[in-house]
């Protein structure tokens, strides 16, 4: 499939159609070139590995599954997935984005389960955030031990059928805290030394449900 989308962007034309063109008479072989770019042909990957930044980098737009197994060499501080609109999965590693200071995870429609490795993301700027927003598909959220450890902020919001969040120990210990708009919850574990030095807890138009 990848390959033909490649020589149709390189010639400008599609070789089975003007081929199947030249054996009915009725219809002209003189075809006029139709030059198509990434945006006119959606590519959907079912799956995909990252092991560093330019594999990130390089991830398709359509891409369904996101497994981060390292990530290290990233050296932004943005780390938006935004673009992702066809994204149902994403898992990031241990010891990942380590430079990132503002994650953004908002818009994703199709969004059902988000798991965040150990030890990851371990910037400390002033104004370091976590934002996950408008993700109506989102059902779990998993942060495992010492990750955002340094954030200042976590805002989750607009997350209606969001079921279980569970934060290891030792996450967002200096965060605050921003929950709105999640009336489908059933269970919240936050473990030890988490929000520990919060000066800011916002819970809005939220119900936990039983199981």
């Amino acid at each position: 499939m990848r390959d033909a989308i490649e020589r149709i962007r390189r010639d400008g034309y599609s070789t089975v159609l003007k081929e199947l063109a030249t054996r009915i008479p009725h219809i002209s072989t003189n075809i006029t070139p139709i030059f198509v770019s990434q945006q006119d042909i959606p590519v959907v990957i079912p799956n995909a590995v990252v092991t560093n930044a330019h594999d990130w980098e390089s991830l398709f737009a359509g891409v369904k599954t996101i497994t981060v197994n390292g990530c290290d060499d990233y050296q932004k501080e943005l780390l938006d997935l935004s673009r992702f609109s066809e994204l149902e999965e994403l898992k990031i590693g241990a010891k990942c984005f380590n430079y990132v200071s503002h994650v953004r995870i908002v818009g994703l429609k199709r969004l059902r389960s988000i798991e965040i490795g150990e030890n990851g993301l371990q910037n400390e700027s002033s104004d370091s955030e976590l934002v996950i927003q408008n993700c109506p598909s989102l059902v779990s959220l998993s942060i495992s031990r010492n990750s955002f450890k340094g954030f200042r902020a976590m805002k989750l919001s607009e997350l209606n059928a969001l079921k279980t969040i569970g934060i290891r120990y030792h996450c967002f210990r200096k965060a605050d805290l921003v929950v709105k708009d999640m009336r489908s919850l059933e269970s919240i574990s936050i473990g030890d030394g988490c929000f520990e030095d919060s000066r800011h807890t916002v819970i809005e138009s939220v119900s936990l449900k039983k199981g």
